[in-house]
């Protein structure tokens, strides 16, 4: 099931459940979801005892099966948000897509991250995780992973030596800190702290802190200094140098619940800056003022990028 498909459901529990109208077995059903999606229901959980401060009018004179089918309408999210108010949608949105707290990771598991979530893990060993949004990974033993889409930052504990692996090569470390990132055609890791060895097409490359090596399914591509860039979006920034705008939007697509549809003519532009993943509008706000851009929103989960 898709990040959106569980807020979908977790915006119909919290109508049902916000509407005092929820039958017993409604509920035995709602706590069996819960058990199988505690983060959501954490997050429900919270909302519901602050619902009598948010500004939703209408919401009480909703029941249950008002609530259900304007969230289960096919435009659900801007349906729901028009009947009961921006404040309910958007601290439930809000929930979920803050910071999560630090949770175990065990051998077996398979983790991801949906649009606009980063994800916070300790490995068995000690080791620090974090997702970037839309990514994956599956632990398939201690001081083993396989980062299988999208963007990892990884504090790996000392100890006997760690194996992170991905489709186009392996990293092996005993102690370090650092950032990969899968593309489907190529990875990349910048090795923050310590020290590691690449291990591409059967030829190992030694790595130090402040590297960056580029590899794909044909070998070590490059080697060269690695950015602060690099790690920035752990603290939920995007920093680009001289990037291509086709790139930088693509960044920000993975934090952005619909499509940003950008005009193939301004796809090689280059741009630099710094601008915040968790609010993505006002990336797209900053990046039109910066290179005399036209944004039109056509609603909130469809935006156009075309020159002026």
């Amino acid at each position: 099931m898709s990040a959106n498909d569980t807020l979908q459901q977790a915006a119909r529990w919290l109508a049902l459940i916000s509407s005092g109208e929820a039958t017993p077995g409604q509920r035995q059903d709602y706590e069996q979801w819960a058990r199988e999606h505690p983060r959501e229901a954490a997050a429900i959980g919270q909302l519901t005892g602050q619902l009598q401060g948010l500004q939703a009018p209408g919401l009480g004179q909703l029941s249950s099966r008002q609530l259900a089918a304007v969230v289960d309408a096919a435009d659900s999210r801007r349906r729901f948000l028009r009947a009961a108010g921006s404040g309910l949608s958007l601290a439930l949105l809000g929930v979920l897509a803050g910071p999560q707290v630090l949770r175990a990771l065990q051998p077996g598991e398979h983790w991801r991250t949906g649009t606009a979530e980063r994800g916070h893990w300790r490995l068995a060993d000690g080791s620090q995780l974090t997702l970037d949004a839309c990514s994956s990974v599956r632990s398939p033993a201690v001081r083993c992973l396989e980062l299988e889409q999208g963007q990892i930052s990884l504090s790996i504990a000392a100890g006997e030596l760690f194996k992170l692996d991905t489709a186009h090569g392996t990293l092996l470390a005993h102690q370090a800190r650092l950032v990969m990132r899968r593309e489907p055609e190529a990875s990349r890791v910048s090795l923050l702290e310590g020290s590691a060895n690449l291990l591409v097409r059967g030829q190992q490359h030694s790595l130090s802190a402040g590297q960056r090596a580029h590899f794909d399914a044909n070998g070590l591509q490059s080697i060269d200094t690695g950015s602060s860039a690099d790690e920035a979006w752990t603290r939920g920034l995007l920093r680009v140098e001289n990037q291509p705008l086709e790139q930088v939007i693509g960044a920000l697509q993975d934090y952005r619940l619909g499509v940003i549809q950008l005009d193939p003519r301004l796809a090689p532009r280059r741009v630099s800056g710094i601008y915040p993943l968790d609010d993505t509008d006002r990336s797209l706000a900053l990046l039109s003022d910066s290179l005399g851009l036209r944004l039109q929103f056509f609603s909130r989960y469809w935006v156009r990028i075309s020159p002026t």
